[in-house]
């Protein structure tokens, strides 16, 4: 893994946790509901490019998996 992908990586991370952390009376702390949201959509945002790859991999051309995509 090279030096854009681990920071890449560390960037989504970085927001997820930007996403769960609040303020309350000046404390920084954890909130369980919106770590729990902010995962969620981290496994949205993994999940999309991997189930992509699966489609166009059972195509026989990746140009074909483009167009039924778009055409429907």
């Amino acid at each position: 893994m090279g030096f854009t992908e681990i920071f890449g990586m560390l960037f989504i991370v970085a927001g997820i946790l930007g996403l769960a952390l609040e303020t309350s009376a000046e404390v920084l702390q954890l909130s369980r509901p919106a770590l729990f949201y902010s995962l969620l959509i981290g496994l949205c945002i993994t999940s999309f490019p991997l189930l992509d790859g699966i489609g166009v991999e059972r195509k026989a051309k990746s140009q074909l998996y483009c167009l039924d995509v778009f055409l429907r």
